[in-house]
C-alpha cells in the first residue's frame, strides 16, 4: 500500500535521509443515493477522510448510479449536504466539511460506455512514486452483483504490484448454501479472495469489536470458566420494535433467518466461543480459530426453530404486491436452539432470538453461568437464593434503556480487566432489575469511543483489515448451518403474534428442540380468502389500540386463547389470576369455550363487571349466565366466585345495604383493586359495561364500583367504574354483530366519552385490544359467511 521515495535535507552541513509516504484512494460508491449510501456510507466515507487524508494521503470520492449526470450530482449533493453533520465546535471537521463534499464527484454506470467513462477517470489520478487504492463499493441489490464487479473489473480493476483494488458485497450474499456459492464462483472468476470484502455491520458494532481483546485481557479467569464445566447457557437475542413495512419484498424473499440469524447471530456465536488464537491481532490465526468452531456447530434443525410473523405483515404485504400467497410463509421472528459439538461446549444449549415488532429494542450476547452456590444466612429472606447467586456476562450491543452499548458482569464472578477501549461506567436504571440483577450487582464497562458500525468498517477496509468482514469459506460454514432448517421451515405457516410484546412467543426448552409455552393469542388456521379479506381491508388499530377482526367464531377462539396464554403466564409466579366479565349472548359463547380448556381455575378468581338488578338466579343476570355457562363446568372453589350482591336478603339493589360498597372491599382484599384481565362489551349507543352515556358514574372519581341509572334504563344496575377497569393489566372490548357496525363507525369521529363511555377506557399501564367480528366492522359483506 505505502511507496517511499527519497528526499535529501541538507541542513547547517549535515545531510539526513527522510522516507515520505505518499499513496492515494479512489473511492467508487456504486448505488451512491440508496438507502445505505444515505443513511450510513457518505457520512462513514467521510469520517475516513477526516481521519487520514494529508499532503501524503489524498482521496477522490466517485458517487456512481444510473441517473444521468446532471441530476446525479445535484442529488448527491444534496444528500452529502443532508447528511455530513460536524459539532460547531470541531474546527477540523467544519473545515474540511466542505472540502469533502466539492471532492464527491457523481459519475453514471448505465452503459458499457459509462464504465469505460470512470475507469478513465480513475487513471487520471495515477501519478509516479504514489501507490494507488481503489475501493470499490457495491451497494445495490444482489442480483446485481455479478454482472456490475464484472463491468468494475475491465474498467478499474488494479493489477500494479504497488497498488491494491478491494470489491465490497453487502449481504445477503445469497439465499441459500447454492445461490452463495454460485456468486462467489462468479466473482471468482474475476477477483481473488484477498481482493472481496462481504460486510457484516454487526462485526463493526463498538461492542463486538471489543469481545476478542476482552477475552484475551482476561483470559486467565474468563477462559477459565468459558465451557460446559461452568456455563449454564449462552443467549444472543437481536430484538427490534419496528417492522418491515417498505421492505415486504425483500423479507419474502430472505426472512428473519436469512436477514440475521445465518449471519449476524451466528458470527457473535463464534466470538464468544471460539477459542482464543495467541494473538488476536493476527488475521488469519482469528479467521481459522473461527472457522474451526463454526464447523464444529451442530446443523440447526426444524425442531429446533420456532416461527412467527407479526400480525400485520400480510396487510402491509398487500398494500406492496399484487401477490402475497409467498408472504403467508415468511418468517418475521424465529428462535432456535444450537448445539456446538466440542468437548469445550459439548451439551451447553445456546439460544438464538430475533424478531421485528417485539417488545423493546435491544441486542445481547449472554453468557450465564452454572449456579453452584446456596445462600444459607444473610439471604434477604429469599428461601435460598439470591441476587449473587447469578452470575453472568452480557455483551449489550444495542443499550436499550442502559446509557450507552457495554459490557455487564456480575460483581459475583470477578472485576476484569480492561482492554484499552473500554472505561468503566457507575449506573442506575428506573428499574430494580436487569438480566435478574439488580443493577448495583453489575459492573459496567463501554466503549471509550462508541463509533457507527459502519465508520469502524470503512475503516478497517481502508487498511485492510479483513476480520471484521466475511471470507467466502466462513460464508460457506455458516450457510451449512442453517440451510436445513430453512428448507424444512419453507412451507411452513409461522405463528401470528401481535406486536408489541405478545407473550404468547414465550418458549422452553423441552430436550432437544424448542416448544412454545402457550397458544397463540391470534387463529392461525383461517381460510385463506378469509385471511385475505382480513389483511387487505382492515387497520392494524382502532381508536389507538390493538385490531383484530375475523369471523365470530374464531375471534372467540382468539380471545379464550388471550387468557388461558395469561393465565398461565401469570400463575408461573405463584400469583392469583382476577378475571372481571360481562354479561351477553356472546360472552356466553367465550364462556363455553374456556370451560373445555385446561386451566388451573384453583389459581383463578372471577369477577363481574356489572350486573342488573335481579334476582342471582333470574335469567337476565349475568352472573346466572356465567354460572350456566362456566362456573357449574369447571371445578373452582367457592371462595374464588365473586357475584355482584344485588340481591342481599331479598333486597335488590337497596343502596342502604352499600353493597357497592361490599363489593369494593372485596376486590381490594383479594386483588388490591389490580386486575389482570377485563373483558368488556359495547353497546349500540357506545356504553360498556354498565357505564351508560352521560351518567352520574362516568364522572365518579372515588368509587370503583357504583350503582348506576339513566332514564332510559328500567332497573338499576350495579357496575365497576372507570377507576377500577383502567386500572387492569389487559382489557379485552368484544365487538360483535352487523347491528354495531354504526357505533363502530360513529367512535371514530368522536372523543366525548360522556357520550360514548366506552372512549373513556384508557388503561393506565395496562394494555387493551379490540376484538371485532366481520358481521360489526364489515356488514356489507354478511352474506359471504352466512
Amino acid at each position: 500500500m505505502k511507496t517511499y521515495f527519497m528526499c535529501m535535507i541538507v541542513l547547517f552541513g549535515i545531510t539526513e535521509t527522510v522516507n515520505i509516504i505518499r499513496h492515494h484512494t479512489d473511492v467508487v460508491l456504486v448505488g451512491a443515493q440508496g438507502d445505505l449510501s444515505r443513511k450510513y456510507l457518505w457520512n462513514s466515507f467521510f469520517r475516513l477522510y477526516l481521519k487520514y487524508s494529508s499532503t501524503n494521503s489524498t482521496f477522490r470520492f466517485f458517487g456512481c448510479g444510473r441517473i444521468q449526470s446532471k441530476e446525479g450530482q445535484k442529488i448527491t449533493n444534496e444528500i452529502l449536504q443532508d447528511r455530513i453533520k460536524c459539532d460547531k465546535n470541531d474546527v477540523n471537521c467544519v473545515a474540511k466539511r466542505q472540502t469533502f463534499i466539492n471532492v464527491v464527484k457523481y459519475l453514471p454506470v448505465k452503459t458499457n460506455q459509462d464504465f469505460e467513462d470512470l475507469g478513465k477517470e480513475l487513471d487520471s489520478s495515477k501519478k509516479d512514486g504514489v501507490s494507488t487504492g481503489r475501493i470499490l463499493y457495491l451497494a445495490i441489490p444482489p442480483s446485481a452483483y455479478v454482472d456490475t464487479s464484472y463491468k468494475l473489473y475491465n474498467c478499474c480493476y488494479h493489477a500494479n504490484q504497488n497498488s491494491w483494488t478491494r470489491l465490497v458485497l453487502e449481504k445477503p450474499f445469497g439465499s441459500d448454501q447454492a445461490s452463495s456459492q454460485k456468486m462467489a464462483t462468479d466473482i471468482y472468476k474475476y477477483y481473488v479472495e484477498e481482493d472481496i470484502f462481504r460486510v457484516d455491520h454487526y462485526l463493526g458494532k463498538s461492542v463486538v469489536k471489543e469481545i476478542l481483546p476482552f477475552r484475551l485481557a482476561n483470559i486467565e479467569k474468563l477462559e477459565y470458566l468459558l465451557n460446559n464445566k461452568h456455563v449454564e447457557r449462552i443467549e444472543i437475542a437481536m430484538k427490534e420494535t419496528i417492522g418491515v413495512k417498505g421492505r415486504i419484498e425483500f423479507y419474502d424473499q430472505y426472512g428473519v433467518v436469512r436477514d440475521v440469524m445465518q449471519n449476524h447471530l451466528t458470527e457473535l456465536l463464534a466470538l464468544i466461543t471460539m477459542d482464543l488464537p495467541i494473538d488476536i491481532t493476527d488475521q488469519k490465526a482469528v479467521e481459522q480459530k473461527r472457522l474451526e468452531l463454526l464447523g464444529s456447530i451442530e446443523k440447526v434443525e426444524s425442531k429446533k426453530i420456532l416461527l412467527g410473523q407479526y400480525s400485520q405483515y400480510i396487510h402491509q404485504a398487500s398494500e406492496e404486491k399484487d401477490n402475497t400467497s409467498q408472504s403467508m410463509k415468511t418468517p418475521t421472528y424465529a428462535s432456535a436452539l444450537l448445539k456446538i459439538c466440542s468437548s469445550r461446549w459439548h451439551n451447553v444449549p445456546i439460544v438464538m432470538v430475533a424478531g421485528k415488532h417485539l417488545d423493546e429494542r435491544s441486542s445481547f450476547i449472554r453468557v450465564l453461568f452454572k449456579n453452584d452456590r446456596f445462600c444459607v444466612s444473610g439471604c434477604n429472606k429469599l428461601n435460598g437464593s439470591n441476587y449473587d447467586n447469578i452470575r453472568q456476562i452480557i455483551f449489550q450491543i444495542n443499550p436499550n434503556e442502559l446509557p450507552s452499548p457495554g459490557i455487564l458482569i456480575s460483581k459475583s464472578l470477578f472485576k476484569p480487566y480492561l482492554p484499552a477501549a473500554l472505561k468503566e461506567l457507575a449506573i442506575s436504571t428506573g428499574h430494580t432489575g436487569l438480566y435478574g440483577q439488580s443493577i448495583n450487582d453489575f459492573h459496567f464497562y463501554i466503549p471509550i469511543e462508541d463509533r457507527d458500525a459502519y465508520t469502524a468498517v470503512i475503516d478497517d477496509l481502508y487498511l485492510g483489515i479483513k476480520t471484521g468482514f466475511v471470507s467466502t469459506e466462513r460464508l460457506s460454514k455458516l450457510w451449512n448451518i442453517w440451510s436445513q432448517a430453512i428448507e424444512e421451515t419453507a412451507l411452513v405457516e409461522p405463528r401470528k403474534y401481535l406486536e408489541g410484546g405478545d407473550q404468547s412467543l414465550n418458549f422452553f426448552i423441552a430436550s432437544d428442540k424448542l416448544q412454545f409455552i402457550r397458544p397463540s393469542i391470534i387463529v392461525e388456521d383461517l381460510d385463506t380468502d378469509l385471511k385475505q379479506m382480513q389483511y387487505n381491508s382492515i387497520p392494524a388499530t382502532y381508536l389507538g389500540h390493538p385490531l383484530i377482526v375475523i369471523e365470530e367464531s374464531d375471534l372467540l377462539q382468539a380471545l379464550a386463547n388471550h387468557i388461558h396464554a395469561l393465565v398461565w403466564q401469570t400463575i408461573q409466579s405463584k400469583q392469583s389470576f382476577h378475571l372481571a366479565v360481562s354479561g351477553g349472548k356472546t360472552p356466553g359463547k367465550l364462556f363455553k369455550i374456556l370451560s373445555q380448556m385446561q386451566l388451573p381455575w384453583q389459581y383463578i378468581h372471577l369477577w363481574l363487571v356489572d350486573e342488573r338488578c335481579v334476582s342471582l338466579e333470574d335469567e337476565d343476570s349475568n352472573f346466572n349466565l356465567l354460572h350456566s355457562e362456566l362456573i357449574k363446568h369447571v371445578d373452582i372453589p367457592y371462595l374464588n366466585i365473586h357475584p355482584m350482591p344485588v340481591d342481599k336478603l331479598g333486597q335488590i339493589c337497596n343502596e342502604a345495604d352499600q353493597s357497592d360498597q361490599a363489593y369494593e372491599d372485596s376486590l381490594n382484599y383479594f386483588s388490591k383493586f389490580k386486575l389482570n384481565y377485563v373483558l368488556l362489551g359495547m353497546g349500540t349507543d357506545g356504553h360498556t359495561a354498565s357505564l351508560m352515556p352521560n351518567s352520574d358514574s362516568l364522572k365518579e372519581k372515588h368509587k370503583f364500583v357504583t350503582f348506576t341509572k339513566t332514564q332510559n334504563l328500567k332497573s338499576k344496575r350495579m357496575t365497576m367504574t372507570y377507576n377500577l377497569i383502567n386500572n387492569a393489566q389487559h382489557i379485552s372490548v368484544l365487538v360483535t354483530g352487523s347491528h354495531k357496525n354504526n357505533i363502530v363507525m360513529e367512535l371514530l369521529e368522536s372523543k366525548n366519552h360522556l357520550k360514548y363511555p366506552i372512549l373513556g377506557i384508557k388503561p393506565i399501564k395496562g394494555n387493551m385490544t379490540f376484538y371485532i367480528d366481520f358481521h360489526a366492522w364489515l356488514p356489507k359483506i354478511v352474506d359471504i359467511y352466512s
